[in-house]
């Protein structure tokens, strides 16, 4: 979850809707139908997000044909090819979309999140900025937890926290900058503001075998060991199989 990519791929893909109709079967030139481009790309970005990458490439190829000039088309295929590791076709589209629409927020998002996935993180941040400058975008705080794990890169700690906040600001259960506050605050050993994190977070998604770890990991840095044996118990309990599991066994041998 706490890739920078995985977060921009599945909000911007969530964020093109969903669309119930099925489109042209045809693959025969048209003249461009921006509707019927719509409902493909809509239908793209669904096999998109369910990871069938080949329907994907069918559906938005369709409506790069029907309408070459719909921006949502150009940068929601950009995304396929960054899944794909294609960066320089990515790129691209990217870019195409932006010249079509520079006021578009989303795929100012996601272009800023392809920079930074490739280190080019002032560009990125300027991509974030442009997207955050939108008073009409309606997920500011997907482009806010993208920009502080991009400031995570280029470690500015500092810039990466405010940040998070201010997209916990906006969203308060908005799981992915909870999760990254978790992952800051115990990398700072800041246990008493993980441990909070840690809650909240759980109350929005359920823990993971991974968060139980830290979980167990937190409380023995501020010198609980009931609490950790307790969610070290839990970990083995509900995630058995896990490597977190195997972890907190050993940490059990040593002494918790």
């Amino acid at each position: 979850m706490h890739t920078v990519r995985a977060l921009a791929l599945s909000m911007a893909v969530l964020a093109i809707g969903a669309c119930a109709s099925t489109g042209s079967g045809s693959g025969a030139y048209v003249e461009p139908n921006e509707e019927a481009a719509s409902i493909n790309v809509s239908l793209g970005a669904q096999y998109l997000s369910r990871g069938e990458l080949n329907l994907a490439s069918v559906k938005l190829q369709r409506a790069l044909e029907q309408d070459p000039d719909l921006a949502t088309a150009h940068w929601t295929y950009a995304l396929l090819q960054m899944r794909l590791d294609r960066a320089k076709l990515a790129e691209q589209h990217f870019l195409h979309a932006l010249a079509l629409d520079p006021g578009d927020s989303l795929p100012h998002n996601a272009y800023g999140t392809f920079l930074c996935d490739r280190g080019r993180l002032s560009e990125a941040q300027t991509g974030f900025n442009k997207a955050l400058n939108d008073p009409l975008y309606e997920q500011p705080e997907t482009a806010l937890t993208n920009a502080g794990v991009c400031a995570l890169k280029a470690s500015d700690e500092k810039q990466a926290e405010d940040a998070f906040r201010r997209a916990l600001a906006r969203n308060a259960t908005f799981i992915p900058a909870l999760y990254e506050m978790v992952r800051l605050t115990y990398d700072q050993q800041r246990y008493a503001q993980t441990r909070q994190y840690l809650r909240r977070y759980a109350q929005a998604a359920g823990h993971t075998a991974h968060t139980l770890l830290l979980a167990v990991r937190t409380e023995s840095g501020l010198g609980n060991r009931d609490a950790a044996r307790a969610y070290a118990a839990r970990l083995q309990q509900d995630y058995p199989k896990s490597r977190q599991a195997a972890r907190v066994a050993e940490m059990e041998r040593h002494g918790i």
